[in-house]
């Protein structure tokens, strides 16, 4: 097997995720810069997107947020072919990799076992066309029918904007209300984007993402961007004011995206996973209610040069079981 660098993923069919606008949003974010490894087996080809974080004249490597990992031709990499990635990015200063896989396509199974650790569960639902938002919610179980009707009969209503239609207003409304979440979570410091990071998703996606909100006296009570693939749509990034939780706003907002985007032909609503392994959390419950089926979403981690990432460790007194030296920085 050849491994390389280079510009561009081939003539594929695949995922937002892989792609330099989303790769781009977070390398700016995160001071790295993106590349992808380019893998040649028996005139196969399949590719690895990365992002690549200098610390102290080397390089660790890894998936931006959301999901990556190897996509292409190449059904399966034998140990052997990962030795020579391996030796790949250590002949390039990079000490280490880790890589977040996409359940939605499974591609872990690319990996070899060693590499790879299970993380958690996420959720997926089948979309199909109904003839109205009526027919739909007959099909659902009787909480979720009682929690849309309770929303209706709140008056809330899911406003859908492309991205050339979000106002700084809408910029303004979803930043303070991602932001309220985030310290209810009591989120680590990365997950407190700035708004300009959230308008840079916009104008980097721009008709690969909408915005679904809902909003009470003019102000955001729940809302959630959708990134759009060929058959996927994925659920992004996601906020509800737990004060008008009552009303069930996210409810309606979550069935109202189902059943648009099936009315669009979409395949399938990738909602991710929740907060914990053990899918015990509210967000895992959640989503679990609209799931058709679910999937598993591994982590893989290499090592590429042990010396440099075991002296780096130490330099950085990294204690506890975090992978990315870079992340003990933050």
């Amino acid at each position: 097997m050849n491994v390389s660098f280079t510009d561009k993923i081939g003539n594929l069919r695949n995922s937002l995720y892989f792609s330099k606008s989303y790769n781009e949003i977070f390398a700016k974010y995160d001071n790295s810069h993106f590349v992808i490894m380019k893998l040649n087996k028996n005139n196969k080809e399949s590719y690895l997107p990365l992002l690549l974080h200098e610390i102290n004249d080397y390089y660790e490597g890894y998936s931006s947020y959301g999901y990556g990992g190897i996509v292409g031709n190449i059904d399966h990499l034998s140990k052997d072919d990962f030795r020579k990635i391996i030796e790949f990015c250590k002949s390039n200063k990079i000490i280490d990799i880790f890589i977040r896989n996409a359940p939605f396509l499974n591609n872990h199974k690319i990996i070899p076992d060693e590499f790879n650790f299970f993380n958690r569960v996420t959720y997926i639902k089948e979309l199909k066309l109904y003839k109205s938002f009526d027919e739909f919610t007959r099909v659902l179980n009787q909480k979720l029918r009682w929690s849309i009707n309770a929303a209706l009969k709140n008056n809330l209503e899911v406003n859908i904007k492309k991205y050339n239609e979000i106002t700084d207003k809408d910029l303004d409304n979803f930043y303070s209300l991602y932001n309220k979440v985030m310290n209810i979570r009591k989120a680590s410091e990365y997950y407190y984007f700035p708004k300009e990071f959230f308008q840079n998703t916009f104008n980097s996606l721009k008709e690969k993402i909408e915005l679904f909100y809902i909003a009470v006296d003019g102000r955001f009570i729940a809302a959630s961007m959708f990134m759009l693939d060929d058959d996927y749509v994925h659920y992004h990034f996601s906020a509800s004011d737990r004060d008008f939780s009552k009303l069930q706003p996210m409810e309606l907002l979550l069935s109202k995206a189902i059943y648009v985007y099936g009315a669009k032909g979409y395949k399938y609503l990738h909602l991710g996973g929740g907060l914990s392994p053990d899918a015990s959390d509210g967000l895992s419950r959640f989503k679990k209610k609209f799931a058709d089926f679910e999937s598993e979403f591994y982590i893989s981690k290499i090592i590429c040069d042990k010396d440099i990432y075991d002296y780096l460790r130490n330099y950085y007194n990294v204690k506890n079981n975090l992978f990315l030296i870079k992340d003990a920085k933050l």
